[in-house]
């Protein structure tokens, strides 16, 4: 297993952490060192190497690593300035073959840096699944901005929008009861492969209503077929947690999280793109493709994760109780259910808030600005860049400082203050936006990762299909009860929105109370 050094090389006189004798049975304690004869009679004071000298040389080689992990290169350079000649005194001590892995054992052994487990699947494996996430997330993005166009087509009024993502919402509500729990059973790979073909299936058959002029009953009746294979996303979460190590996962799960960024950063640009050249069955059609390329990524690149889920049940709960994860020392063995119902409040409200910004942000930018398709799709590619951006350069620093639960109540707050502020007609749309975008990047990782580690290993699939059955009966529900409250006032709606990430800082808050009170 490797370890991370934050230097490109290491110094040649670095030293170990364990009592070095010139003898073949240190060997086995750090693999590649081997006592060479010369080694074993270089003579040092007067004799051999003694156990003080090694002890010493340790101390120094480790507080030398601290150094190179030191924030700000003045203390750095410092550091190093400190140590250089004991280091060079030290490392007399040790035969040239093996001192790389000697300090890499001794910084593990000191915990300046972190060992790392490997992953349980291949990394080609992994790639191409949150690839194959991302094409999925497409039929999400990109037929966004038609949602104008669908209203003037079929001439619905405001409280009527909401039926074209409720229809979708209500056939996802059926897929997660039973995809997830079949891919428990099956296995991920089997299982994402034909649900992703049948989604491409739906998608073209959405496309070709609109082409043909056919009413809005049958077209919704295509929206729901469509949802009835859209339920892969709990799978994608379920494979994650059974590949990645319980200590990597937060942030695996942003890296999924940022592969749906991405798909909202082309595909409502794509989609808008599309319908103003072609119309509105143009981006249906390009979602059916893009889920039929995902098909057979998954069938073909995919490697399946049901096999290699035990290997590492043991060594997962561990590093839960060594990492302080929700499922603590019994992570393997029980179900954390606070942790759960928590976890299940807060997607749901999450749910409310994402469904204000993704059904009504499209009509509010038309309504209130003149906005068309291609703009919207530009807006909505826009706010999906700042969200990825900060994925990739902001998400790790800020969870290592503040803890994964802090670092998703900041998240919730964004999201709670953009939504209200985009429901003021006097503000300026870009801030709120943004900072909808910050908390959009910032907040999504948070619900898996703590549902991983709060249900036992072979119940995932299961807990997170739950997860999404409570969504999607909340994506069913929330346009429709959103949409009578933008016919009102379109800051109702969005006020609305606002609330329900107040109420997930609220639970946030409530479970860490439960957990202070129990460790009293």
């Amino acid at each position: 297993m490797g370890a991370k050094v934050m230097s490109g090389h290491l110094p040649a006189g670095s030293c170990s952490w364990w009592h070095w004798e010139p003898k073949a049975s240190c060997a086995p304690q750090v693999p590649g060192l081997r006592a060479s004869p010369a080694s074993a009679s270089r003579p040092f004071a007067g004799g051999p190497v003694s156990a003080s000298a090694a002890a010493t040389s340790a101390t120094f080689a480790a507080a030398f690593l601290g150094g190179h992990l030191v924030r700000g290169r003045p203390r750095r350079k410092r550091t190093r300035a400190l140590l250089r000649p004991w280091l060079r005194f030290w490392s007399r001590a040790l035969p040239e073959e093996g001192r790389e892995t000697a300090l890499r054992a001794a910084a593990v052994e000191t915990g300046l840096i972190a060992e790392e487990e490997p992953l349980r699947v291949s990394q080609r494996s992994v790639l191409f699944l949150l690839a194959t996430s991302g094409l999925s997330l497409l039929g999400f993005t990109m037929p966004s901005p038609i949602l104008p166009e669908l209203r003037q087509r079929f001439s619905l009024a405001g409280s009527e929008v909401g039926l074209v993502n409720s229809a979708f919402a209500l056939g996802m509500m059926f897929a997660v009861m039973v995809l997830p729990v079949l891919s428990d059973r099956r296995g991920r790979k089997p299982v994402l492969a034909i649900a992703m073909a049948c989604t491409s299936v739906g998608f073209l058959s959405q496309g070709l209503a609109i082409h043909l002029g056919m009413n809005l009953r049958f077209f919704l009746l295509a929206r729901f077929a469509t949802g009835l294979f859209a339920g892969c996303n709990p799978i994608f979460k379920a494979y994650l947690a059974d590949v990645v190590p319980a200590a990597r996962l937060p942030q695996f799960m942003v890296y999924r999280e940022a592969s749906a960024t991405l798909a909202f950063v082309v595909g409502p640009a794509l989609g808008g793109t599309l319908c103003m050249a072609y119309g509105p069955a143009a981006p249906l059609v390009a979602t059916a493709v893009a889920h039929l390329v995902g098909a057979v990524l998954a069938a073909t690149q995919v490697d399946e994760s049901i096999s290699v889920r035990r290997r590492g049940a043991d060594a997962e709960a561990n590093l839960w109780k060594e990492t302080g994860g929700p499922g603590g020392a019994d992570a393997e063995e029980r179900t954390n259910w606070p942790v759960v119902a928590a976890v299940f409040v807060m997607s749901v409200l999450y749910v409310l808030g994402q469904s204000c910004f993704a059904n009504f942000a499209p009509l509010l930018l038309s309504d209130r600005f003149g906005a068309s398709a291609r703009d919207i799709g530009l807006f909505s590619t826009q706010v999906a860049s700042i969200a990825l951006a900060f994925q990739i350069l902001a998400y790790k620093p800020v969870v290592k400082r503040l803890g994964l639960e802090m670092t998703g109540v900041l998240g919730a707050l964004c999201i709670c203050g953009g939504l209200a502020g985009m429901g003021f007609k006097a503000s300026s749309y870009w801030i709120p936006a943004a900072l909808y975008a910050v908390g959009s990047g910032t907040f999504p990782a948070t619900i898996p990762t703590l549902l991983a580690g709060a249900v036992p290993t072979a119940r995932r699939g299961f807990a997170l299909g739950m997860d999404s059955i409570a969504n999607n009966l909340c994506r069913v529900l929330a346009p429709l009860c959103l949409g009578l409250l933008y016919a009102r006032d379109s800051s109702l709606c969005f006020a609305a929105g606002s609330a329900a990430m107040l109420g997930v800082v609220g639970v946030f808050f409530v479970l860490r109370l439960g957990r202070y009170q129990n460790s009293r």
